[in-house]
């Protein structure tokens, strides 16, 4: 049996129990078309092969490049303060369509060259969530007010990159926290707590005008019948 695209291209193997199984290997570099031709076996024994032969349908390949892949910092949702022993809880999520490989958090401390700290090993996988809770006073070295530290989620997919180029990284949006004294991030928190409860009365407040207004409704359709 032969893969054909216009012109015979590979052997094809009949494999399985039954011999209901053809397949054949090749590199995918291009789009192509194939069938196969079969050639009846034992018709075959007894005169030309060719006159017991015959192409199947076509199939095609069709072949994409590779993604970059995809990386978002879920949290937190915005920059902010902290103290000496801050710990930060980050959460994030990736994906890739060829396979994820390893994620880091990369930090830069007020402005300097990137620092990678290693996540996980996605091995492979194709997505997942990303957790850490970072003990900056562990990674950062005289740590004090003042400092001001971005940090972002990096995850690199598993694509085989050829020599000398550069593998397939993708960074998420980063975050920026500042080393205040206590006191002051005292402060920035209450204030941080009272903009949430704010938040959330209006929400609730919406939610109780909502509520009345379609119960009002109701109560005029029912009037109405």
């Amino acid at each position: 049996m032969d893969a054909l695209d216009g012109k015979k291209i590979k052997d094809a193997a009949i494999s399985g129990d039954e011999g209901n199984i053809v397949s054949f290997e090749m590199q995918a570099n291009k789009a192509i078309n194939y069938s196969f031709r079969w050639t009846e076996g034992i018709s075959a024994q007894y005169g030309d092969p060719k006159d017991f032969s015959f192409d199947d349908v076509q199939h095609s390949i069709r072949v994409v490049s590779d993604s970059i892949p995809k990386v978002e910092l879920v949290r937190p949702v915005s920059d902010g303060l902290a103290t000496v022993a801050k710990k930060i809880r980050i959460a994030g999520k990736a994906s890739d369509d060829h396979g994820l490989g390893q994620a880091w958090l990369v930090y830069q401390i007020d402005g300097s060259a990137d620092t990678r700290k290693p996540i996980m090993d996605f091995e492979g996988k194709k997505g997942g969530n990303i957790e850490l809770i970072w003990d900056i006073s562990e990674d950062i070295e005289d740590l004090k007010p003042g400092v001001k530290v971005s940090y972002a989620l990096e995850v690199k997919d598993l694509y085989p990159s050829p020599e000398g180029t550069v593998p397939h990284l993708r960074r998420s949006i980063a975050r920026q926290i500042e080393v205040v004294e206590p006191e002051r991030y005292l402060q920035w928190y209450r204030s941080e707590l009272a903009a949430q409860n704010d938040e959330l009365k209006r929400a609730r407040d919406i939610e109780v005008t909502a509520s009345s207004k379609v119960k009002q409704l109701k109560e005029q359709e029912n009037e109405s019948q």
